[in-house]
């Protein structure tokens, strides 16, 4: 619904247009979270096809192709199969502010719960230097929600070291703020990665489970080759509303990603710039994009 919408009004659709948009997104809208009880790469599709699915059903709605207007609250309609007793005045509801402000930007490309863990072995990585690398153990403490969902201390893919504290430790131990490519099964693999996830031990923090998850917070102990013990605690994790990501950290996030997906270096960069214009206001709430920044898949 939301890629739909945004897709509808950058495209400057009619507001019949803009109807059968979002009904034919939200026909298609799903996204089960069986996906993570079993070790397979379809949550991410999950992002992906919602944007696609936006993009197409605005498009194919500017080329005439109708769509139902109460996919929404309908007797078959989106609220009667996935959300039974919804309140459906809620959707029109005036509000102070957009709930995209209490939203999330994930800085690292890992699960949300290993956040706060990675921030705490980033900073005292950046104030003590590449000796942390080296830690002779760790013990990260936490709230449950994160251990019973991330400890696995043998991860042997992508996916499996991305609900891995241990292997974020690790990880960011070695190689700093983490990207993409670092959980690449060539990484995943490497010996020395392995050495250190099996020095860390997660425990269960009843101070951080009881605000949580209001909070999403981690402390990290580690002990140093040198015998030094070192402590780093957050109580929300960098990107959550109250440690905001700024809009150019969130930017750099984007050019990293197109960049590992293979997007091409100026298609990139059109990509960032209409969304910079937006910000700027260049652009006008009544006014579509610019042509050639956001390209309609069918012609009407």
């Amino acid at each position: 619904f939301g890629a739909a919408a945004a897709c509808a009004d950058a495209m400057g659709l009619t507001l019949e247009q803009r109807i059968w948009a979002l009904g034919n997104a939200g026909t298609q809208a799903a996204g089960l979270w069986q996906v993570r009880l079993e070790p397979v790469m379809s949550k991410q599709l999950h992002t992906g096809h919602a944007a696609w699915a936006g993009l197409t059903a605005a498009s194919l709605a500017s080329a005439g192709f109708s769509g139902p207007a109460r996919i929404l609250e309908g007797e078959r309609g989106f609220f009667a199969a996935m959300c039974e007793g919804a309140d459906i005045t809620g959707i029109a509801r005036e509000e102070a502010d957009w709930l995209i402000h209490e939203t999330t930007f994930k800085p690292w490309p890992a699960c949300r719960h290993t956040h706060a863990t990675i921030d705490c072995v980033l900073a005292l990585r950046e104030a003590l230097g590449p000796v942390v690398a080296d830690f002779a153990d760790c013990t990260v403490e936490t709230f449950g929600d994160a251990i019973g969902i991330c400890d696995n201390a043998n991860p042997a893919t992508r996916t499996a070291a991305k609900f891995s504290l241990q292997y974020c430790v690790a990880a960011a131990a070695i190689f700093g703020p983490l990207r993409p490519e670092h959980f690449d099964e060539t990484n995943v693999g490497r010996a020395d990665l392995g050495t250190r996830l099996r020095r860390v031990t997660l425990k269960p923090a009843p101070d951080l489970d009881a605000i949580y998850p209001d909070h999403y917070g981690a402390r990290v102990t580690l002990r140093l080759a040198d015998g030094r013990t070192v402590m780093h605690q957050v109580r929300d994790a960098l990107g959550d509303p109250e440690r905001a990501l700024s809009v150019e950290a969130v930017f750099d996030k984007t050019r990293k990603l197109m960049a590992y997906g293979g997007v091409a270096d100026g298609r990139a960069r059109e990509v960032v710039d209409a969304a910079s214009s937006l910000l700027e206001g260049a652009i006008a709430a009544e006014e579509p994009f610019p042509a050639g920044l956001l390209r309609p898949l069918f012609e009407p």
